[in-house]
Protein backbone atom coordinates (compact mmCIF):
# COMPACT_ATOMS: atom_id res chain seq x y z
CA UNK A 1 0.00 0.00 0.00
CA UNK A 2 2.59 2.29 1.07
CA UNK A 3 4.28 2.12 -2.87
CA UNK A 4 0.84 2.37 -4.32
CA UNK A 5 0.61 5.65 -2.64
CA UNK A 6 3.98 6.67 -3.36
CA UNK A 7 3.61 6.52 -6.81
CA UNK A 8 0.83 8.73 -6.50
CA UNK A 9 2.95 11.16 -4.74
CA UNK A 10 5.51 10.45 -7.57
CA UNK A 11 2.67 11.51 -10.09
CA UNK A 12 1.29 14.42 -8.35
CA UNK A 13 4.82 15.78 -7.97
CA UNK A 14 5.29 15.48 -11.76
CA UNK A 15 2.15 17.63 -12.25
CA UNK A 16 3.31 19.78 -10.27
CA UNK A 17 6.71 20.04 -11.47
CA UNK A 18 4.87 20.54 -15.08
CA UNK A 19 3.28 23.40 -13.72
CA UNK A 20 6.12 25.02 -12.63
CA UNK A 21 7.97 25.13 -15.91
CA UNK A 22 4.78 25.79 -17.81
CA UNK A 23 5.28 29.01 -15.32
CA UNK A 24 8.49 29.74 -15.20
CA UNK A 25 10.21 28.85 -18.79
CA UNK A 26 8.70 31.88 -20.73
CA UNK A 27 10.30 34.22 -17.49
CA UNK A 28 13.92 32.08 -18.09
CA UNK A 29 13.24 32.32 -22.02
CA UNK A 30 12.75 36.15 -21.74
CA UNK A 31 15.54 36.90 -19.27
CA UNK A 32 18.07 34.88 -21.71
CA UNK A 33 17.06 36.68 -24.98
CA UNK A 34 17.85 39.83 -23.35
CA UNK A 35 20.93 38.83 -22.29
CA UNK A 36 21.80 38.09 -26.13
CA UNK A 37 20.20 41.48 -27.69
CA UNK A 38 21.09 43.66 -24.98
CA UNK A 39 23.87 42.78 -22.84
CA UNK A 40 27.12 45.24 -23.82
CA UNK A 41 29.75 42.61 -22.23
CA UNK A 42 29.13 39.43 -24.39
CA UNK A 43 31.07 38.36 -27.24
CA UNK A 44 29.06 37.88 -30.68
CA UNK A 45 29.41 33.93 -30.25
CA UNK A 46 28.07 34.11 -26.36
CA UNK A 47 24.69 36.32 -27.91
CA UNK A 48 23.85 33.37 -30.54
CA UNK A 49 24.48 31.21 -27.89
CA UNK A 50 22.27 32.90 -25.47
CA UNK A 51 19.63 33.34 -27.97
CA UNK A 52 19.84 29.45 -29.11
CA UNK A 53 19.35 28.24 -25.54
CA UNK A 54 16.06 30.52 -25.35
CA UNK A 55 14.63 28.83 -28.86
CA UNK A 56 15.26 25.61 -27.24
CA UNK A 57 13.27 26.85 -23.73
CA UNK A 58 10.52 27.96 -26.16
CA UNK A 59 10.74 24.12 -27.72
CA UNK A 60 10.67 22.29 -24.72
CA UNK A 61 8.02 24.70 -22.67
CA UNK A 62 5.97 23.27 -25.69
CA UNK A 63 6.57 19.90 -25.55
CA UNK A 64 5.54 20.59 -21.91
CA UNK A 65 2.03 22.41 -22.74
CA UNK A 66 1.57 19.32 -25.35
CA UNK A 67 2.56 16.47 -22.50
CA UNK A 68 5.01 15.35 -25.46
CA UNK A 69 8.24 13.12 -24.37
CA UNK A 70 9.03 15.14 -21.39
CA UNK A 71 11.24 13.51 -19.91
CA UNK A 72 13.70 14.12 -23.15
CA UNK A 73 12.66 17.54 -23.10
CA UNK A 74 13.55 17.76 -19.39
CA UNK A 75 17.56 16.36 -20.32
CA UNK A 76 17.84 18.68 -23.07
CA UNK A 77 16.54 21.59 -21.06
CA UNK A 78 18.71 21.00 -18.24
CA UNK A 79 22.00 20.29 -20.88
CA UNK A 80 21.23 23.52 -22.84
CA UNK A 81 20.94 25.13 -19.08
CA UNK A 82 24.57 23.83 -18.07
CA UNK A 83 26.56 24.71 -21.11
CA UNK A 84 24.98 28.25 -20.87
CA UNK A 85 25.72 28.21 -17.10
CA UNK A 86 29.49 27.25 -17.61
CA UNK A 87 29.90 30.06 -20.34
CA UNK A 88 28.05 32.29 -18.07
CA UNK A 89 30.40 31.42 -15.16
CA UNK A 90 33.59 31.93 -17.48
CA UNK A 91 32.22 35.57 -18.18
CA UNK A 92 31.46 35.80 -14.50
CA UNK A 93 34.12 35.84 -12.99
CA UNK A 94 36.52 37.82 -15.29
CA UNK A 95 34.08 40.26 -13.99
CA UNK A 96 34.31 39.39 -10.76
CA UNK A 97 38.30 39.38 -10.68
CA UNK A 98 37.76 43.10 -11.99
CA UNK A 99 35.74 43.51 -9.44
CA UNK A 100 32.79 44.51 -11.78
CA UNK A 101 29.04 43.24 -11.12
CA UNK A 102 27.85 40.54 -13.59
CA UNK A 103 23.89 40.08 -13.54
CA UNK A 104 24.15 36.30 -13.18
CA UNK A 105 25.29 36.81 -9.70
CA UNK A 106 21.71 36.90 -8.83
CA UNK A 107 20.62 34.05 -11.57
CA UNK A 108 22.62 31.21 -11.01
CA UNK A 109 21.28 29.78 -7.76
CA UNK A 110 18.35 28.90 -10.14
CA UNK A 111 20.42 26.56 -12.01
CA UNK A 112 21.61 24.31 -9.13
CA UNK A 113 17.60 24.14 -7.67
CA UNK A 114 16.76 23.66 -11.35
CA UNK A 115 19.14 20.39 -11.32
CA UNK A 116 17.70 19.25 -7.81
CA UNK A 117 14.13 19.54 -9.22
CA UNK A 118 15.00 17.51 -12.09
CA UNK A 119 17.17 14.63 -10.72
CA UNK A 120 17.14 12.11 -7.83
CA UNK A 121 18.82 13.53 -4.91
CA UNK A 122 22.36 11.20 -5.12
CA UNK A 123 21.98 11.75 -8.98
CA UNK A 124 21.65 15.98 -8.57
CA UNK A 125 24.57 15.99 -5.86
CA UNK A 126 27.10 14.32 -8.20
CA UNK A 127 26.03 16.37 -11.13
CA UNK A 128 26.31 19.16 -9.09
CA UNK A 129 29.40 18.82 -8.25
CA UNK A 130 30.77 18.24 -11.13
CA UNK A 131 29.64 21.42 -12.76
CA UNK A 132 30.91 23.09 -9.14
CA UNK A 133 34.50 21.30 -10.47
CA UNK A 134 34.59 22.42 -13.82
CA UNK A 135 33.34 26.36 -12.37
CA UNK A 136 36.44 25.69 -10.13
CA UNK A 137 38.73 24.91 -13.23
CA UNK A 138 37.28 27.81 -15.48
CA UNK A 139 37.98 30.64 -12.78
CA UNK A 140 41.72 29.21 -12.33
CA UNK A 141 42.64 32.43 -15.19
CA UNK A 142 41.34 34.38 -12.67
CA UNK A 143 43.30 33.94 -9.62
CA UNK A 144 45.18 36.51 -8.70
CA UNK A 145 45.73 38.00 -4.95
CA UNK A 146 43.44 41.09 -6.03
CA UNK A 147 40.82 39.06 -7.01
CA UNK A 148 40.64 36.24 -4.36
CA UNK A 149 38.18 37.77 -2.02
CA UNK A 150 35.44 38.22 -4.83
CA UNK A 151 35.99 35.07 -6.15
CA UNK A 152 36.46 33.42 -2.80
CA UNK A 153 33.28 34.40 -1.94
CA UNK A 154 31.49 33.30 -5.21
CA UNK A 155 32.62 29.82 -4.92
CA UNK A 156 31.72 29.09 -1.37
CA UNK A 157 28.28 30.40 -2.14
CA UNK A 158 27.83 28.11 -4.67
CA UNK A 159 29.22 24.90 -2.62
CA UNK A 160 26.91 25.89 0.27
CA UNK A 161 23.71 26.53 -2.38
CA UNK A 162 24.74 22.58 -3.48
CA UNK A 163 24.69 21.55 0.10
CA UNK A 164 21.60 23.00 1.11
CA UNK A 165 19.27 21.63 -1.78
CA UNK A 166 20.32 18.59 -0.87
CA UNK A 167 19.86 18.33 2.52
CA UNK A 168 16.88 20.44 2.10
CA UNK A 169 15.45 17.27 -0.35
CA UNK A 170 16.93 14.61 2.14
CA UNK A 171 14.35 17.04 5.21
CA UNK A 172 11.59 16.79 2.71
CA UNK A 173 11.90 13.09 1.95
CA UNK A 174 12.04 12.17 5.51
CA UNK A 175 8.97 14.55 5.79
CA UNK A 176 6.84 12.75 2.93
CA UNK A 177 7.40 9.50 4.45
CA UNK A 178 6.62 10.39 7.66
CA UNK A 179 3.13 11.94 6.27
CA UNK A 180 2.52 8.93 4.52
CA UNK A 181 2.73 6.65 7.19
CA UNK A 182 0.25 8.93 9.24
CA UNK A 183 -2.27 8.31 6.19
CA UNK A 184 -1.68 4.82 6.12
CA UNK A 185 -2.16 4.92 9.59
CA UNK A 186 -5.77 6.98 10.19
CA UNK A 187 -7.02 7.01 6.43
CA UNK A 188 -8.24 4.44 4.41
CA UNK A 189 -6.39 4.42 0.96
CA UNK A 190 -9.26 2.87 -0.90
CA UNK A 191 -11.89 5.43 -0.34
CA UNK A 192 -10.06 8.64 0.87
CA UNK A 193 -11.69 8.18 3.79
CA UNK A 194 -10.82 7.97 7.37
CA UNK A 195 -10.28 4.55 8.95
CA UNK A 196 -11.54 2.39 11.55
CA UNK A 197 -8.52 3.50 14.19
CA UNK A 198 -9.59 7.20 12.79
CA UNK A 199 -13.39 6.32 13.51
CA UNK A 200 -12.61 4.97 17.24
CA UNK A 201 -10.86 8.49 17.73
CA UNK A 202 -13.48 10.19 16.33
CA UNK A 203 -16.34 8.53 18.11
CA UNK A 204 -14.23 9.24 21.49
CA UNK A 205 -13.78 12.65 21.26
CA UNK A 206 -17.71 13.40 20.65
CA UNK A 207 -18.15 11.31 23.92
CA UNK A 208 -15.87 13.20 25.69
CA UNK A 209 -17.08 16.61 24.55
CA UNK A 210 -20.95 15.07 25.02
CA UNK A 211 -19.73 14.62 28.52
CA UNK A 212 -17.75 17.60 29.41
CA UNK A 213 -20.36 20.35 27.61
CA UNK A 214 -23.95 18.02 27.41
CA UNK A 215 -23.99 18.38 23.78
CA UNK A 216 -25.52 16.11 21.25
CA UNK A 217 -24.17 13.88 18.14
CA UNK A 218 -25.29 10.64 16.50
CA UNK A 219 -23.48 7.69 14.53
CA UNK A 220 -24.96 6.89 11.11
CA UNK A 221 -23.91 3.53 10.52
CA UNK A 222 -24.68 2.15 7.03
CA UNK A 223 -23.45 -0.34 4.33
CA UNK A 224 -23.79 -1.07 0.62
CA UNK A 225 -27.07 -3.42 0.28
CA UNK A 226 -26.47 -7.09 -1.74
CA UNK A 227 -22.61 -5.92 -2.03
CA UNK A 228 -21.45 -8.93 -2.26
CA UNK A 229 -23.03 -10.23 -4.95
CA UNK A 230 -21.52 -6.87 -6.67
CA UNK A 231 -18.47 -8.67 -5.96
CA UNK A 232 -19.53 -11.66 -7.40
CA UNK A 233 -20.81 -10.62 -10.61
CA UNK A 234 -18.78 -7.85 -11.71
CA UNK A 235 -15.49 -8.62 -9.82
CA UNK A 236 -13.51 -6.87 -6.87
CA UNK A 237 -12.16 -3.93 -9.33
CA UNK A 238 -16.05 -2.79 -9.76
CA UNK A 239 -16.55 -3.41 -6.07
CA UNK A 240 -13.86 -1.52 -5.37
CA UNK A 241 -14.86 1.43 -7.40
CA UNK A 242 -18.22 1.26 -6.59
CA UNK A 243 -16.78 1.96 -2.73
CA UNK A 244 -14.93 4.82 -4.06
CA UNK A 245 -18.00 6.00 -5.76
CA UNK A 246 -20.20 5.51 -2.53
CA UNK A 247 -17.66 7.45 -0.20
CA UNK A 248 -17.74 10.17 -2.73
CA UNK A 249 -21.45 10.81 -2.55
CA UNK A 250 -21.34 10.99 1.21
CA UNK A 251 -18.37 13.25 1.45
CA UNK A 252 -20.97 15.47 -1.22
CA UNK A 253 -23.80 15.92 1.07
CA UNK A 254 -22.29 15.69 5.08
CA UNK A 255 -21.93 18.96 7.02
CA UNK A 256 -18.56 20.19 7.35
CA UNK A 257 -18.53 19.33 10.98
CA UNK A 258 -18.91 15.66 9.99
CA UNK A 259 -16.55 12.99 10.73
CA UNK A 260 -16.67 10.13 7.74
CA UNK A 261 -14.81 7.20 7.65
CA UNK A 262 -14.93 3.51 6.34
CA UNK A 263 -15.53 0.70 8.85
CA UNK A 264 -14.25 -1.80 7.55
CA UNK A 265 -15.73 -3.96 4.02
CA UNK A 266 -18.55 -2.08 2.54
CA UNK A 267 -19.37 -0.35 6.04
CA UNK A 268 -19.21 3.21 6.42
CA UNK A 269 -19.77 5.30 9.57
CA UNK A 270 -20.26 8.79 9.96
CA UNK A 271 -19.96 10.36 13.41
CA UNK A 272 -22.31 13.50 12.62
CA UNK A 273 -21.55 16.19 15.27
CA UNK A 274 -24.29 18.27 17.17
CA UNK A 275 -27.27 16.32 15.57
CA UNK A 276 -30.09 15.19 17.71
CA UNK A 277 -31.52 11.69 16.20
CA UNK A 278 -34.02 13.70 14.10
CA UNK A 279 -31.74 15.66 11.99
CA UNK A 280 -29.27 12.56 11.89
CA UNK A 281 -32.54 10.55 10.23
CA UNK A 282 -33.16 13.30 8.05
CA UNK A 283 -28.98 13.43 6.85
CA UNK A 284 -29.23 9.90 6.40
CA UNK A 285 -32.32 9.75 4.51
CA UNK A 286 -30.74 12.65 2.47
CA UNK A 287 -27.82 10.35 1.89
CA UNK A 288 -29.88 6.90 0.59
CA UNK A 289 -31.64 8.71 -1.36
CA UNK A 290 -28.74 10.02 -3.20
CA UNK A 291 -27.04 6.54 -3.49
CA UNK A 292 -30.13 5.22 -4.90
CA UNK A 293 -30.26 8.04 -7.33
CA UNK A 294 -26.50 8.23 -8.42
CA UNK A 295 -25.63 6.59 -11.83
CA UNK A 296 -22.68 4.52 -11.12
CA UNK A 297 -20.44 3.42 -13.62
CA UNK A 298 -20.02 0.12 -13.86
CA UNK A 299 -23.50 -1.37 -12.17
CA UNK A 300 -27.09 -0.15 -12.96
CA UNK A 301 -28.61 0.22 -9.04
CA UNK A 302 -26.61 0.35 -5.92
CA UNK A 303 -28.65 1.13 -2.41
CA UNK A 304 -27.50 1.47 1.14
CA UNK A 305 -28.90 0.67 4.52
CA UNK A 306 -28.37 3.02 7.71
CA UNK A 307 -28.96 2.46 11.21
CA UNK A 308 -28.39 5.20 13.40
CA UNK A 309 -27.82 5.82 17.44
CA UNK A 310 -27.65 9.05 19.24
CA UNK A 311 -25.64 9.76 22.37
CA UNK A 312 -27.34 9.06 26.03
CA UNK A 313 -26.14 9.50 28.80
CA UNK A 314 -23.30 7.14 30.48
CA UNK A 315 -22.75 5.90 26.82
CA UNK A 316 -19.61 4.75 25.66
CA UNK A 317 -18.16 4.06 21.85
CA UNK A 318 -19.11 0.15 22.08
CA UNK A 319 -23.05 0.47 23.29
CA UNK A 320 -23.33 3.43 20.62
CA UNK A 321 -22.21 1.43 18.34
CA UNK A 322 -24.01 -1.57 19.39
CA UNK A 323 -27.19 0.51 18.81
CA UNK A 324 -26.16 1.63 15.64
CA UNK A 325 -25.33 -1.92 14.46
CA UNK A 326 -28.68 -3.24 16.02
CA UNK A 327 -30.11 -1.03 14.05
CA UNK A 328 -28.52 -1.27 10.97
CA UNK A 329 -29.53 -4.84 10.75
CA UNK A 330 -33.19 -3.75 11.34
CA UNK A 331 -33.17 -1.99 7.87
CA UNK A 332 -31.37 -5.35 6.80
CA UNK A 333 -34.69 -7.59 7.58
CA UNK A 334 -37.14 -5.08 6.77
CA UNK A 335 -36.42 -4.91 3.28
CA UNK A 336 -32.58 -3.02 2.99
CA UNK A 337 -32.56 0.51 1.04
CA UNK A 338 -33.96 2.39 4.17
CA UNK A 339 -33.33 4.00 7.18
CA UNK A 340 -33.82 2.69 11.26
CA UNK A 341 -33.01 4.40 14.45
CA UNK A 342 -32.05 2.20 17.69
CA UNK A 343 -34.76 3.60 20.58
CA UNK A 344 -32.66 0.90 22.77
Amino acid sequence: MLSIDRDSAEISFAALKRKLYLITIPFISIAVTSVGLFSPFDSSISSITSLAIAIVLIIVWFLYYRNLWMNIAEKIMIGFLTIMHLERIYSLTEQLGNHSFNFYVVWFPLFFIGIFITMPGNAALIYSLIIYIITLVIGFKEYEYASLYPLFHFYISNLIYIIVLYYFLKILSVYMESFLLKKMAFQDLLTDVGNRRMLDIWIQNEINRSNEQDSTFSIIYFDIDNYKQINDLYGHEVGDSVLKEVASIVKRNIYDTDFFGRWGGDEFIIVSTNQSAEGAIQLADRLRIAVNNYSFSEVDTVTASFGISSIKKGDEAKTMLKRADHALYSAKVSGKNRVMFSFE
